[in-house]
C-alpha cells in the first residue's frame, strides 16, 4: 500500500511541476468546477503579435516529455509512512510549517478518494514553502504498479512559494483518464495565478486526447492527437485552440531537451484563434527526409487582410521553446532575438558572421541549417569522398586500364540546398599514352586536370535519404605508352565547407 499511496500523490504532482513551470496546460485535466471568477486578467479576444505568440504557444503544450519532468513527489511528503488501511488520517512531515492527508481507500480495488492540506509546508527542506490543499479522486489504477490511470484532481488555493519568493498558485480541477495506456484524455479547468507576469494562466476547458497510432515501416512511435479548448493569458485574453489530423512522432532527435530526444509534431497542425489572428503549427513528413527530423511551419495570420506576418520554418523540436519564438530580429542580422537567445550570440551586435564555436561555419549559416553555433560537434552534414576505382598499383607500356570515378555523398537537405552545385578536380601526374573520359557529370581532362562541374549538391541529398549517395561520375580508359609514375588526388570547390576524403592512387607504368 505504501507504493500505491506515492504513485497517487505523484499523479497530482506531476501536474504541480508543469504548472509551476509554465507549461502545464498538457498535464492537468478538467472537471465541472467552475473557477472563471477567480480569473483575473483580460478576458476579451486577444490580438497574437509576433511579440506574445511564444507565450501562446508554450500555454498549450502538446508534447508530453515524460523523460525530462522533474516531480516534486519525490519529496518526504510522498514518502510518508502510510499504513495499509481503509480510513487514512495521517501528518505528513515537514522541516517547517505543518501538513496532512486524510481520505478512505478500497483496499480491494485501490481507489479512493484523498485530500492533501498544507500550511506553510517546507516539503524538501529547501525553502520551498507549501499552502493550501488538493483533492484527489482515483477512480482507477493499474494493478501491477498500483499506478493512478483515471483520476480527478480539485485546487483550493494550493500555492508554492519557491526559495526565492516567487509563488504559482492554482484553483480548479483536472480529470485525467487513461494515465500511462494508449488511450489517455485530459482536460483541464484550471486558475494558475503567480508573482512571474507571464505565467498567470486560466483553462477553460482544454482538452487533450492522445491514442497510440501504430504506423508501418518506421522504427519511431507516433500518437494521434486532439487538442481544443480556450487559454486565457492575463495579459493578452483568450484564444480558442484546435488542431486538426495531429500526429506527435515519439523520443525522436532534438537539439535541445537532456538526453536529446523528444516529441515533435510530425503531421497535422496546431492553431491558436482569436477574432483578429490565427497562430498555426502546421507539419508534414513529406518535407523531411530523414525520419528522425520533422519540420514545422510557424503561420501567423491577419484575419482582417488575410495576410501572413510571419511564415518560418523550424526543426519540430524548436517550435515548443516559448524561448525560440522570440521571432523578431533586433540586431538586423538574420539570425531571430530567440535563436540568439538559446545559443549564447548577442541579439544585439550583428554576429552572423562569426564562428563562434570555430568550426568553420558562421553564425548565420548556423542559423540557416538549425545547428548549434556554440558546439563544434553540432555542424551542417555535408561530406565527400572521391576516389578511383581499379586504379592498379603497376601497369605495363600499352596494357589497357579503366577506372572509374567515384564519388559517396552525405549531405543534410538543408544544408544542400544553400550550397547548390559544387565541382571536383583532380591533379594527373600520370600523363603518357591515352586518356579518354566519358561521363553523365560533365568530367573532362584538360591538360593535367581532371575536372566535373556543376554537381548538384541537392540532388545528393535527395538520393541519400537511407545513408550515402554512391555516385560513378565517370569512366577512364587510359593506355600507356611510356614509363612514368604518378598519381591522383582528388580536390572540390564550392562556396562553402564540405568535408573531404580522397583516394585517388598512384601507379607506376614500366
Amino acid at each position: 500500500m505504501k507504493l500505491y499511496y506515492s504513485q497517487l500523490a505523484l499523479s497530482l504532482c506531476f501536474v504541480l511541476s508543469a504548472c509551476g513551470g509554465g507549461g502545464g496546460a498538457n498535464d492537468g485535466g478538467g472537471g465541472s468546477t467552475d473557477v472563471s471568477s477567480l480569473y483575473q486578467g483580460v478576458d476579451t479576444s486577444a490580438a497574437i503579435t509576433i511579440d506574445n505568440l511564444g507565450l501562446f504557444a508554450s500555454s498549450v503544450n502538446v508534447l508530453i516529455q515524460d523523460d525530462t519532468i522533474s516531480l516534486p513527489s519525490q519529496n518526504q511528503a510522498v514518502r510518508t509512512q502510510l499504513s495499509a488501511r481503509a480510513s487514512i488520517d495521517e501528518t505528513l512531515f515537514c522541516s517547517s510549517g505543518s501538513a496532512s492527508v486524510k481520505g478512505n481507500i478500497d483496499e480491494n480495488k485501490l481507489t479512493g478518494v484523498l485530500e492533501f492540506k498544507f500550511d506553510s509546508c517546507d516539503l524538501e527542506g529547501e525553502g520551498n514553502i507549501y499552502d493550501g490543499a488538493y483533492k484527489v479522486d482515483v477512480s482507477r489504477v493499474n494493478p501491477n504498479d498500483f499506478s493512478p490511470i483515471d483520476t480527478n484532481t480539485s485546487f483550493s488555493s494550493f500555492r508554492i512559494k519557491t526559495s526565492d519568493n516567487n509563488y504559482t498558485e492554482l484553483n480548479g480541477n483536472l480529470k485525467n483518464e487513461g494515465l500511462g495506456t494508449c488511450d489517455t484524455k485530459v482536460v483541464q479547468n484550471l486558475v494558475v495565478t503567480s508573482s512571474i507576469q507571464d505565467l498567470n494562466v486560466y483553462t477553460d476547458e482544454l482538452t487533450l486526447n492522445r491514442t497510440c497510432a501504430n504506423l508501418p515501416d518506421t522504427s519511431l512511435s507516433f500518437d494521434n492527437a486532439s487538442v481544443s479548448g480556450r487559454v486565457y493569458l492575463a495579459e493578452h485574453g483568450f484564444v480558442d485552440v484546435s488542431s486538426q489530423n495531429l500526429l506527435i512522432a515519439r523520443f525522436v532527435y532534438s537539439g535541445h531537451e537532456i538526453g536529446g530526444r523528444a516529441d515533435v509534431y510530425a503531421e497535422g497542425s496546431l492553431s491558436f484563434d482569436s477574432d483578429s489572428s490565427r497562430l498555426s503549427f502546421e507539419s508534414s513528413t513529406s518535407s523531411v527526409l530523414d525520419i528522425n527530423k520533422y519540420d514545422t511551419r510557424v503561420t501567423l495570420l491577419d484575419k482582417e487582410s488575410n495576410l501572413l506576418s510571419i511564415d518560418v520554418s523550424m526543426p519540430s523540436w524548436m517550435a515548443n521553446i516559448t524561448e525560440v519564438l522570440e521571432l523578431d530580429d533586433t540586431d538586423s542580422d538574420g539570425m531571430w532575438d530567440g535563436y540568439e537567445h538559446l545559443y549564447g550570440l548577442n541579439h544585439l551586435l550583428d554576429d552572423s558572421s562569426d564562428d563562434l564555436d570555430e568550426d568553420g561555419y558562421s553564425n548565420g549559416l548556423e542559423f540557416q541549417l538549425f545547428t548549434a553555433p556554440n558546439d563544434e560537434n553540432d555542424r551542417p552534414a555535408a561530406a565527400i569522398r572521391l576516389g578511383l576505382l581499379n586504379l592498379p598499383d603497376t601497369v605495363y607500356v600499352g596494357q589497357e586500364v579503366d577506372m572509374q570515378i567515384e564519388m559517396i555523398a552525405s549531405f543534410e537537405q538543408r544544408f544542400a540546398e544553400i550550397i547548390g552545385d559544387f565541382s571536383i578536380s583532380a591533379e594527373v601526374d600520370l600523363q603518357s599514352g591515352l586518356w579518354v573520359v566519358d561521363s553523365d557529370y560533365g568530367c573532362i581532362l584538360n591538360g593535367n586536370e581532371l575536372r566535373c562541374d556543376n554537381i548538384s549538391a541537392p540532388a545528393l541529398a535527395a538520393g541519400s535519404l537511407n545513408g550515402n549517395e554512391v555516385s560513378i561520375l565517370g569512366s577512364i580508359h587510359w593506355v600507356p605508352d611510356a614509363e612514368e609514375s604518378g598519381c591522383i588526388n582528388f580536390s572540390y570547390s564550392a562556396d562553402y565547407k564540405i568535408d573531404l576524403e580522397s583516394s585517388g592512387g598512384c601507379s607506376y607504368v614500366y
